[in-house]
């Protein structure tokens, strides 16, 4: 379980944040390299692409996501590959990235992306159509997060090189999203 405090309105923020392309353009060369090897390797069932475009036609017809990273972040660099894979596939989301160590979202990332205490990255945030929060993916799925609590290296990182974190990342997308 994670545990945080909910947002009930986060589109001032969702609005001042950057788009998905800019925040992938400020990538350099070897986060570039990663991303695009991770964008690659993602395959998406079927039925997820479905599942994905039905949530969003629920809400409104696209999924307002706030994205809390930093670009030389590991777990950031493949999770927010898989999401933007996923949306180039559905038309399901609207990204948009805040800086976690960026000065002028400070005040923020403390009050509200604090995850277990802590400033755990990436943390995406699903929003509804009026800003409130539906729910949250952080980190990495849960799998990944036992095996880094353990001390188990290859079952963090394996996951990622192959691309087997994908099924279990989506499933914890679902989730957050109801």
């Amino acid at each position: 379980m994670v545990w945080y405090k909910p947002v009930h309105n986060a589109l001032p923020i969702f609005q001042r944040g950057i788009t998905y392309e800019e925040f992938v353009a400020n990538y350099d060369e070897e986060q570039r390299r990663r991303f695009d090897e991770a964008y690659r390797q993602v395959r998406l069932d079927p039925q997820d692409a479905v599942w994905f475009k039905e949530r969003a036609r629920q809400e409104g017809g696209v999924i307002r996501t706030l994205v809390v990273n930093e670009n030389w972040c590991g777990d950031g660099i493949y999770n927010l590959a898989l999401l933007g894979r996923l949306n180039a596939e559905t038309g399901a989301f609207d990204i948009r990235v805040i800086y976690r160590d960026a000065p002028e979202n400070a005040e923020d990332v403390e009050r509200y992306f604090l995850t277990l205490g802590g400033k755990k990255l990436p943390v995406f945030v699903f929003l509804d159509r009026d800003g409130r929060e539906i729910g949250r993916f952080a980190s990495r799925p849960r799998e990944q997060e036992l095996a880094q609590i353990r001390g188990d290296r290859e079952g963090l990182v394996g996951p990622y090189r192959d691309g087997s974190y994908v099924p279990a990342a989506l499933a914890e997308f679902k989730a957050a999203l109801g």
